[in-house]
């Protein structure tokens, strides 16, 4: 009996054997019905030329950009009055340039003194000090010269007799504004500020009364008239020299 049955199961009788699907469990066969489901997501749905043409151009358009607010210099700086220029004072008077007579001595403007500096072997400068008169600078900066052993290199403030300084060459220095003397060439050169502060050399003359009607004429050109000192004339034409130094 027992072998009638088995034979019955090979010859197809019997029930047929169970699937490979059919032996997976149930939770088995639900991962590959989601990642089916997703792939049927992903494929891109038909869309009209007039969608693709919106969506390439949102694609070309760069996202805007924040803007940063700065602050410029020119709008940190303080106005000054309409004619301003910084040869002006806050009144609108024009203000007086006060030049040295001796070497190594300049005129310090906030402070109301005079400061006395020099040049070292490395060509920095060095600054010596502040003094009430130009003459106690000058005194101060030929001890300096003759400190730091530069007497052969650099000029100093000549002595008379009685033992008090001596100005500057007035050769080497100009008696009119714009106008300053160059030793290389042995010329004398014209220059002015522009309107933006920057300074502009105008060319070389022979003498400073030819550099100083070149430099009038270059500062009525450019309109700075009301902002630059200009050189005086006489009634007959002839330049007026500029005021010697003066403590404003």
């Amino acid at each position: 009996m027992g072998k009638k049955s088995k034979t019955k199961n090979k010859r197809g009788g019997g029930a047929a054997p169970p699937s490979s699907d059919e032996k997976r469990p149930r939770d088995a066969a639900e991962p590959r019905d989601r990642a089916a489901a997703a792939a049927d997501d992903d494929e891109e749905t038909p869309r009209s030329v007039d969608e693709e043409e919106d969506s390439e151009a949102e694609e070309d358009t760069p996202p805007p950009r924040k803007r940063r607010r700065t602050t410029t210099a020119a709008a940190r700086r303080p106005r000054g009055p309409p004619s301003g220029g910084h040869n002006t004072r806050a009144d609108g008077t024009l203000r007086t340039r006060t030049v040295s007579k001796f070497y190594g001595v300049s005129y310090y403007r906030r402070r109301k003194n005079w400061r006395a500096q020099y040049t070292d072997h490395q060509g920095k400068q060095q600054c010596i000090g502040s003094f009430p008169t130009q003459e106690d600078a000058g005194y101060a900066y030929n001890a300096a010269i003759r400190q730091h052993g530069l007497a052969s290199r650099r000029k100093m403030n000549k002595v008379d007799s009685a033992g008090r300084l001596i100005g500057k060459d007035p050769a080497t220095t100009s008696r009119y504004y714009g106008v300053s003397c160059d030793r290389r060439f042995k010329k004398f050169k014209a220059r002015y500020t522009d309107a933006r502060g920057k300074l502009q050399t105008i060319g070389y003359y022979e003498s400073q009364e030819d550099a100083a009607r070149a430099f009038n004429r270059a500062i009525l050109e450019h309109g700075l008239q009301s902002i630059r000192r200009m050189n005086e004339e006489d009634s007959f034409g002839r330049l007026v020299e500029k005021a010697g130094p003066r403590n404003d």
